[in-house]
């Protein structure tokens, strides 16, 4: 497993911006902050067994290695592939997920690095799902007394086509008092990984 998205994340804290990582590469001037980010990291990903997050450098390759499966199907960390940090802090770091489609969505995992360097939280997308909301009899009633309201004003209008289009919003605008929206609700893989 390699995991250079974690200590490519804290390396670039100073960058300012997000950056894309072409093969995972630390550039050679993160190299010395990227040191204060190798160790072993103990912990587990929701699902998943306990065990150890090694994070090593080569020359300016973060390498990777957790001790058991990753997530409860397996699934291994890839090349850091981008990392959002602001002036002082990194807040994110990006790699690529492989083999864990049996169980997730998500085709990559995003660690967190806190403050002390010290803690790493996890997370990949695992799923959503979409419900109907619909509105109660008392939104449905509170709507349509607005529009009833708007249609009373419609009759004012003296000029016709303008009159016409006002009454034709308003219908509209009373039938979809009732009507009923989509909500999508996002899943995630949580885990936290500490020194």
């Amino acid at each position: 497993m390699k995991f250079s998205n974690v200590i490519l994340i804290g390396t670039l804290a100073l960058a300012g911006c997000e950056q894309q990582t072409p093969n995972g590469q630390i550039p050679d001037k993160y190299v010395p902050e990227a040191q204060k980010l190798v160790g072993d990291y103990k912990g587990s990903m929701d699902g998943g067994q306990a065990g150890t997050l090694s994070i090593r450098l080569s020359g300016t390759k973060v390498i990777a290695k957790f001790s058991k499966g990753l997530l409860e199907c397996g699934g291994t960390i890839g090349d850091l592939t981008s990392v959002d940090a602001s002036s002082t802090t990194v807040d994110k770091a990006t790699f690529a997920l492989k083999g864990a489609a049996k169980c997730v969505d998500g085709q990559s995992i995003a660690f967190g690095i806190s403050q002390d360097l010290r803690t790493l939280s996890a997370s990949v997308h695992s799923g959503s799902s979409t419900s109907s909301v619909c509105p109660s009899q008392s939104d449905i009633d509170s709507c349509q007394a607005v529009w009833q309201q708007r249609v009373w004003d419609c009759d004012n209008e003296t000029d016709a086509a303008q009159k016409q289009l006002c009454q034709m919003q308003n219908n509209n605008g009373a039938q979809g008092c009732s009507a009923c929206t989509d909500q999508t609700e996002q899943y995630y893989v949580s885990g936290t990984f500490r020194k």
